[in-house]
């Protein structure tokens, strides 16, 4: 089998945002929404053998977005369980889903467990640019949660145009 050896949030938390680890069990408490929320597990032994029991306790939605834009749903409890996919950047296949789907109303929301390997927090990011002219540059990520941030701009030779 595989040991849970911690866990954090990624992203930036909401204030209502819980997560902790105790022992074998992970616990989480979100406000998604309809937006993307995630958290990584750090765990130990054979990625083959990692099944995720995870258990949704029933919650009704309630509003951050205006209603006309999406109804608040009635999510019923579910009992599910995740396998780790065969390798990064792969699904899980037959182990099992890496997915639970939800279908409430006209809606589709889902649990997913990606496997990812060799992490970093920091990154180094060198870049030489043999162009004779100068300009704003800015840089852009994919964060390990899907999401894209951009940096500010900075001016890169000579003097800043005026």
């Amino acid at each position: 089998g595989a040991k849970l050896v911690s866990g954090r949030l990624t992203g930036t938390p909401l204030p209502a945002d819980r997560f902790g680890v105790d022992g074998n069990v992970a616990s989480f408490d979100f406000t998604t929404r309809g937006s993307r929320r995630s958290f990584a597990l750090v765990l130990e032994g054979d990625p083959a053998a990692v099944r995720l029991d995870t258990e949704i306790a029933s919650a009704v939605e309630y509003g951050t977005a205006p209603t006309q834009v999406r109804t608040p749903q009635q999510f019923a409890a579910a009992e599910f369980t995740l396998a780790l996919p065969a390798a990064p950047g792969t699904s899980a296949g037959a182990r099992g889903g890496n997915e639970h789907v939800f279908h409430e109303g006209d809606y589709r929301d889902s649990v997913r467990v990606d496997y990812l390997e060799g992490l970093r927090d920091d990154v180094t990011f060198r870049f030489t640019d043999f162009g004779q002219d100068e300009d704003w540059y800015y840089l852009r990520v994919e964060q390990i949660d899907g999401h894209l941030a951009w940096s500010s701009p900075w001016w890169v030779g000579g003097e800043k145009p005026r």
